[in-house]
């Protein structure tokens, strides 16, 4: 980290997690299938229409590599439409290693996972580690930081260490309550906030540090997403990260925070928005489990 510039860099350019790269990690075409409802015949239609779209000529081309942390009424649907759809069991859903040799861009690499108790690691959080590995976006010596971005907010660091073998290491992270629950907890809690805050608009375009809130909403906007986006930046430059990669249903919003945080940042760092960490990284494991 250069600790004499007086700047942080904000990427919101080329994507390295595209269907060409993760096309590159299973060695075969890669789209995507929109799940909008996560039911049986939501998803049993999807995967036929994609299969159909696609050219394959039966659902015994397919295989299925998938996580779940939602409740167990996620994993049953989709362990369900899956067996009705192929007629096979789906297999079960992955769950952290304390290591794994995976491929690369550059090679195979083995991704350790630091955690005290590894089980005990969200899946999610492991799989985006692995999918960014497996991308060959980290360069060696360089600590990187992936945010997720969704009901909760978590933040993890991962470095890739040069040697006669790459290895890439999973060192551990932060949990916050995400945006929207942290909104819903002063709603709760406070008396009259409910009818104060209305529809909130997190992304309103009048966000600037400089602003002074003069109205509970916009104090509160101001308030929830510069206490996230001001913490990951301050972590970020403590741990001397090289790039944040940002995925979630609130990234493109976290995106605009670390801009509006880092008007006066001390040190230099990227920032992009990867949102198929997690495909990547549902391709990487698959790939692992068939090689080993």
């Amino acid at each position: 980290m250069s600790r004499g510039a007086d700047r942080q860099h904000v990427d919101s350019g080329q994507v390295a997690c595209t269907s060409d790269v993760l096309g590159q990690i299973v060695s075969r075409p890669v789209c995507a299938v929109a799940n909008d409802r996560i039911c049986l015949k939501g998803l049993r239609d999807a995967w036929a229409e994609q299969a159909r779209t696609g050219g394959f000529s039966s659902c015994l081309d397919w295989q299925i590599s998938w996580v779940s942390v939602g409740p167990p009424s996620v994993r049953q649907a989709v362990s369900q439409a899956w067996s009705e759809w192929t007629g096979r069991r789906a297999s079960r859903p992955w769950a952290p290693q304390r290591r794994l040799d995976i491929r690369t861009p550059r090679g195979l690499l083995r991704f350790f996972n630091d955690y005290r108790k590894p089980a005990q690691l969200g899946t999610d959080r492991w799989l985006a580690s692995l999918g960014l590995v497996a991308a060959g976006v980290p360069p060696g010596g360089r600590t990187q930081m992936i945010v997720s971005a969704g009901t909760a907010t978590t933040i993890d660091l991962i470095r890739l260490r040069d040697g006669d073998r790459p290895e890439a290491v999973f060192l551990g992270g932060w949990i916050f309550p995400g945006i929207c629950l942290m909104s819903q907890s002063l709603r709760a809690s406070t008396r009259d906030l409910d009818r104060l805050m209305g529809a909130m608009n997190f992304a309103s375009a009048s966000l600037r540090m400089s602003d002074i809130p003069r109205d509970s909403a916009s104090a509160i906007r101001q308030g929830i997403l510069f206490a996230q986006t001001g913490c990951v930046r301050a972590l970020a430059l403590q741990h001397g990260v090289q790039t944040i990669w940002l995925h979630g249903g609130h990234a493109d919003l976290w995106h605009k925070g670390l801009q509006l945080c880092g008007s006066r940042a001390v040190g230099e760092f990227r920032v992009t928005h990867q949102p198929r960490l997690l495909l990547a990284g549902l391709a990487c494991r698959v790939l692992a489990s068939q090689s080993s």
